[in-house]
């Protein structure tokens, strides 16, 4: 990014969150969650090698662009919606990484585009707890029941 003309600074340096940057550099763990409402568009890391990628979910509810490689088994189905719906890019090497990224900062109407989509894929994946938990109470005995910890005889019968 600097040999680019971007000004970049790495986490690890405490820098200030004043726009004197245009790239920083997440060095450290347990931060992210509170850096992304900051963003247009991310790259998620662990994706251009072997490792499987990141969760790009977090990323998607702060509305961002999302950049990744080709390596996300992790959580390939995600991320496979996220491109299918145009919330997210595939790239294939640090150029075109580089080439991406470049095309959404001067398009930022792509980027919030795209950061709309990530948004609205992930709230249909909202209330997946309650789905459970109705499918539990269907299946397996009542609300009443369960909340007082005695499921349902049938759960633990021995026919099943």
């Amino acid at each position: 990014a600097k040999k680019n003309g971007w000004r970049t600074v790495f986490w690890s340096e405490a820098p200030l969150l004043d726009g004197s940057w245009d790239v920083l550099i997440i060095d450290a763990l347990g931060i992210l969650g509170k850096l992304y409402g900051l963003a247009q568009v991310v790259f998620m890391g662990g994706s251009l090698i072997p490792h499987g990628g990141q969760n790009p979910v977090e990323a998607a509810v702060f509305r961002c662009a999302i950049l990744h490689g080709p390596h996300v088994h992790n959580f390939a189905e995600v991320y496979q919606q996220l491109n299918a719906s145009g919330a997210a890019l595939q790239v294939g090497h640090a150029g075109e990484l580089e080439e991406k990224i470049r095309s959404l900062i001067a398009d930022p109407d792509a980027a919030n585009s795209m950061g709309k989509s990530a948004y609205r894929l992930v709230q249909q994946w909202t209330g997946a707890s309650k789905r459970h938990l109705d499918w539990l109470l269907e299946h397996y005995g009542s609300r009443e029941r369960m909340e007082n910890g005695k499921p349902s005889e049938e759960l633990f019968s021995p026919s099943r």
